[in-house]
């Protein structure tokens, strides 16, 4: 989030609201219903970073300040990907915007979580391995400042698993053979009578 709103109550007719880095907008506006009840919304400020305003009261020169923490941004572009892979999940992602201090993945299968990986500002991929084929699962990346966070998430599945025969047929009175292999061949032999 890449703003905040402040409320707070002057004794007098009007505030100045003074921040510490001036290159910041800010819009105040009084509360029609309760005199003295102002909001103040300041935009273009960074995602996850931690401000300090200041307000000051025009009437007695009152000062207050106020220490606000905006909320991180999520992670943009997450995708969950097998690729072929009948055991493993491959997550991407363009990282996060703003400050951040860690990355939290979880990964999700049926109600049941795995537990929480905690990855670097940087890291913009994680392999989840061992995982079983066929399944659906979810992953869940959050940006993680101070005790904010923020959450984005997808799904995918694991490549199936696929049964392969090997199937061994004859021409005679017996019954055919089969077995599970890697690969699907089928043989036929013809039994001769050599008498």
């Amino acid at each position: 989030m890449d703003y905040c709103v402040i409320n707070f109550t002057t004794p007098g007719k009007s505030c100045s609201f003074i921040m510490t880095d001036a290159s910041h907008f800010t819009s105040c506006s009084e509360d029609e219903e309760r005199p003295h009840r102002y909001t103040c919304r300041i935009v273009g400020l960074i995602p996850g970073e931690t401000y300090v305003f200041e307000i000051i009261s025009e009437m007695d020169g009152a000062r207050l300040n106020i220490t606000v923490q905006t909320d991180p941004a999520p992670v943009t572009s997450l995708t969950l990907q097998s690729k072929g892979s009948q055991d493993s999940l491959e997550a991407v992602w363009t990282p996060a915007v703003g400050h951040m201090e860690s990355y939290q993945l979880f990964l999700s299968h049926s109600g049941s979580f795995d537990p929480a990986l905690t990855l670097p500002p940087d890291a913009s991929h994680w392999l989840f391995r061992g995982l079983t084929p066929g399944h659906v699962y979810q992953v869940s990346v959050k940006t993680k400042s101070g005790e904010r966070t923020a959450e984005s998430r997808t799904t995918a599945r694991t490549g199936k698993k696929h049964e392969h025969e090997l199937c061994i047929a004859h021409a005679g009175r017996h019954k055919p053979l089969k077995t599970t292999y890697h690969y699907r061949y089928c043989m036929t032999y013809a039994y001769l009578n050599n008498k």
